[in-house]
């Protein structure tokens, strides 16, 4: 992960997330976190394709702070002003 969706000015969002939990009984399986706020970028830049979704350290960009990523589960076009929305439980995190 090298850059955040050019053109977009907004803060990054602050994430909630649930008590790590396992998906399997007998806890094979690494304990899986999800984002228990909805997560709103308002004012997308027109024409910006989002992929992934990252889980970064710092409030502003410009360093080396990416905790997590994951691809979403399919690409978002954004238009310009358009909000990209990640719903509550839409973000699950794998901690292993």
């Amino acid at each position: 992960v090298t850059n955040e969706v050019t053109g977009y000015d907004g803060d990054r969002k602050v994430v909630n997330f649930s008590v790590p939990s396992y998906e399997d009984e007998d806890e094979t399986n690494p304990a899986e976190v999800e984002n228990e706020n909805l997560l709103e970028f308002e004012s997308m830049p027109a024409d910006e394709t989002i992929a992934y979704a990252i889980v970064c350290e710092s409030a502003t960009p410009g360093t080396l702070d990416v905790l997590y990523w994951c691809p979403l589960v399919s690409n978002k076009t954004v238009n310009e002003g358009d909000t990209f929305q990640l719903p509550i439980g839409d973000l699950i995190c794998d901690l292993d």
